[in-house]
């Protein structure tokens, strides 16, 4: 049973829409598996259900925990899924798979996703396996909601295989929907080549994804005394612990605009995401460089590669109290900043 709070919705939760036209009940379900939500889920009319989760994002992790909503234990049936879909056509295809493959025969799966996320297309792909109970617009998206067969269309086996991990053209186990996961994205092979000063000591990646940069820098000579990869995304991360082998390297799923460690570093170093969706968000980048400077040690030296178009020298300026642009390229600026601790720059 769901006793936790509920959490405050910041927006419109298009799975309630269903419930409350009176098209879906919670009827005889007991159990809820909730795939991928949305940061600021309300429960609405699932909150008296047991409830549990599927997701990559810690920092969705991190709220449900402290709703009282669990992880999702391996090999349990639930009576109704519901899947948030990604913008990624083949982790949506997966993650709707592992849905009507988590429901008990008779269950019902509700897809709730946006039109720019292709939820339309999706919805299309399944009407062959599957037919719709009923499909409800709102908010830019739609709502789809299913009963599950007792046997499922062998189709959806293949659509799992589209996220299985392998090796990108640098030899990397990679996973589709993952940042650059054909190849070390050219951002990062240039930080890594323009990185200069001793690679050793207590070394820090923020968003280390699934471990580009930091086999860059152990492929350049680096002997960390530590090296702590931070990733948000449990499946890059996952993919970095068998990318990096190295007796220093320790993984950490972890938000990383709010590094929880206790460790001072010598070396800082970041690829910061400028998106979470489709539009550019320069405030993740200017949150990495806030949390560089956090856990930089006085004389530690913070790196860091950004998209030309992104602004970031107010926020070195602010978090530090010298940093300058280095040679980058046409695509891409060079940031190296020292001495934490911020006033003007010099």
């Amino acid at each position: 049973m769901h006793h936790g709070k509920r959490v405050r919705p910041i927006g419109p939760f298009r799975f309630h829409v269903p419930f409350d036209q009176g098209a879906l009940s919670t009827g005889s379900a007991a159990s809820v598996l909730l795939i991928r939500p949305e940061r600021g889920f309300d429960p609405g009319p699932l909150a008296p259900l047991t409830l549990c989760h599927r997701t990559d994002d810690v920092r969705v992790a991190s709220a449900l925990t402290a709703a009282g909503i669990g992880p999702a234990q391996p090999g349990a049936v639930s009576d109704m899924a519901i899947v948030w879909t990604d913008r990624h056509r083949d982790v949506a295809r997966a993650d709707v798979a592992a849905a009507f493959e988590s429901v008990r025969p008779g269950g019902t799966v509700i897809l709730d996703g946006a039109k720019a996320h292709g939820i339309d297309s999706l919805i299309k792909r399944l009407k062959p396996l599957v037919a719709p109970d009923g499909i409800a617009a709102k908010s830019h998206g739609k709502v789809a909601w299913f009963s599950r067969p007792t046997r499922l269309a062998s189709t959806f086996s293949d659509w799992t295989a589209t996220v299985a991990p392998r090796r990108n053209a640098d030899g990397f186990l990679t996973q589709s929907g993952l940042f650059s996961p054909d190849r070390i994205d050219p951002g990062t092979r240039l930080l890594a080549e323009a990185i200069a000063g001793p690679l050793t000591g207590r070394i820090a990646d923020l968003g280390a994804g699934w471990g580009g940069l930091s086999a860059l820098l152990l492929a350049r000579g680096a002997t960390p005394e530590r090296l702590d990869l931070l990733e948000t995304d449990a499946r890059a991360l996952a993919l970095a612990r068998r990318n990096i082998d190295h007796p220093a390297a320790a993984f950490h799923w972890a938000d990383a605009t709010q590094p929880k460690t206790k460790e001072i570093y010598d070396l800082v170093v970041a690829n910061p995401p400028f998106h979470e969706s489709r539009s550019a968000n320069p405030t993740l980048g200017r949150a990495f460089i806030a949390a560089a400077a956090a856990i930089l040690r006085p004389k530690g030296v913070f790196w860091m590669v950004a998209n030309r178009h992104l602004a970031y020298e107010a926020a070195m300026t602010e978090h530090f109290r010298h940093w300058d642009e280095h040679p980058g390229s046409p695509q891409f600026k060079i940031f190296r900043a020292e001495r934490p601790g911020s006033r003007r720059r010099r």
